[in-house]
């Protein structure tokens, strides 16, 4: 299902003045989506001459569901960019857009604040590499379709939620049960989508900082938190897997599933670091309790068959 044409998703594109040949290739692949009512776009060059830079782009980056860096070393280079991007992810970190980085030619993207983010093209190969760059970029526009389709199914699958139970702002949905996500900082752009994700169905989530007041002191608001759900959501990584917090709070729910003799731990897992590791508690961890699978979430049809098993097992068996 795609989104309807009344409400279609609005992505703005930035990409370094040295890359504005590259940026109208890509808004060309992407023009099919907007013809057909699908998505909306917009980048700096489409401002004109006697607009106001600073409050067009202010506008269109509050209004955006979908941002797309067109990464390179003059992308970096630029001061101007570099703000972009900085703003772009303080808009996902708040759930207001989706970050997608897209490498038009090699830089080492990786060592900067979007390296946790899954890339474009799908191989990780720079549009500058590839034999076709038209293949290269219709690869990327086919994953944008994709994500669009994700989308629309979750917006689709929460509305109808509301129209059948309306009153679920306060408590879970009927059936599943609430969670508290424990994750390691480094991964938040996987937790705010699972964030998103589990709250669109009505599953409730304690979510920090989200559900954090501010000058809440930190170490006992999380442990009345995960008193109060009924799962702890263990986002296990090579980062969780090292992060003191995430211990803390894993033991916090141990405690809990000791005192009062019921299950609470719900683990999943970002990559193999869980498998191999030595660490005490993840490896006791990994021997006891079946792990979720979620190493190949940035691909959307392996997230959306994990996200939908994750939903299936939050499921209650006792109503």
């Amino acid at each position: 299902m795609r989104p309807q044409p009344s409400t279609p998703a609005a992505i703005v594109s930035f990409a370094a003045p040295e890359d504005r040949h590259l940026l109208t290739q890509w808004e060309n692949h992407l023009r099919p989506l907007q013809q057909n009512g699908q998505i909306t776009l917009w980048s700096p060059h489409h401002i004109l001459p006697g607009m106001d830079l600073v409050e067009e782009i202010a506008t269109h980056l509050a209004r955006a569901d979908i941002i797309v860096l067109l990464l390179s070393a003059d992308f970096f280079g630029d001061t101007e960019c570099y703000r972009l991007m900085m703003r772009s992810l303080e808009h996902a970190r708040h759930g207001k857009a989706r970050v997608i980085p897209l490498l038009l030619r090699p830089v080492g993207w990786h060592a900067t604040p979007l390296g946790q983010l899954s890339c474009l093209p799908s191989n990780g190969r720079p549009i500058t590499s590839w034999g076709d760059r038209d293949e290269a970029f219709e690869d990327c526009a086919e994953s944008i379709r994709m994500v669009l389709t994700q989308s629309a199914s979750v917006q689709s699958a929460g509305a109808a939620s509301q129209q059948a139970a309306p009153k679920l702002s306060q408590a879970s949905a009927p059936g599943y049960h609430s969670c508290f996500l424990s994750y390691s900082s480094k991964d938040e752009p996987f937790a705010q989508r699972q964030h998103v994700d589990l709250q669109a169905q009505g599953v409730r989530c304690w979510f920090a900082p989200h559900d954090m007041k501010i000058g809440a002191r930190i170490r006992p608001t999380l442990d009345q938190a995960i008193h109060q759900q009924e799962k702890l959501l263990l986002i296990l990584s090579e980062h969780s897997i090292n992060s003191a917090w995430v211990e803390d709070e894993v033991e916090a729910a141990l405690e809990r599933e000791r005192t009062e003799h019921r299950e609470m731990l719900f683990p999943i897992r970002l990559d193999d670091a869980v498998i191999r590791t030595h660490q005490a508690w993840a490896a006791r961890l990994r021997r006891q309790v079946n792990i979720g699978d979620f190493s190949n979430w940035t691909d959307p049809q392996a997230y959306q068959r994990a996200f939908e098993r994750l939903l299936r097992d939050l499921k209650k068996t006792d109503n």
